[in-house]
């Protein structure tokens, strides 16, 4: 999508910032554009000035958006097995759930 109309829910000062948050949005569903992107990438140093680049949504989309940004930005509470989920002590190679290991990879 390349118009402005929208909200926007996200402002970052690098194109690389924007196209995760979109990637983000993508994710769950949600379409999401960049506005001023083009001139940050013409011009890098120029993104403070124009107040960085924004990612916007469709209004039905804003509370949604909002609650995904939210949840990608939540670090992690703990380390957590690739395979499974389960949690893994920081330290330990092998999940004790469900066996993968980050040694192995499987």
């Amino acid at each position: 999508m390349t118009n402005t109309a929208g909200v926007p829910v996200k402002t970052v000062t690098f194109r690389h910032e924007a196209e995760l948050v979109v990637l983000g949005l993508a994710s769950a569903g949600i379409d999401a554009w960049l506005v001023d992107h083009h001139l940050v990438s013409a011009d890098p140093l120029i993104s403070n000035a124009i107040g960085g680049i924004k990612v916007h949504v469709r209004e039905d989309d804003e509370a949604r958006a909002r609650e995904v940004l939210a949840e990608l930005e939540r670090p992690p509470a703990e380390d957590v097995c690739l395979a499974c989920g389960a949690p893994m002590p920081e330290g330990e190679p092998r999940c004790a759930a469900c066996g993968w290991s980050y040694l192995t990879g499987g």
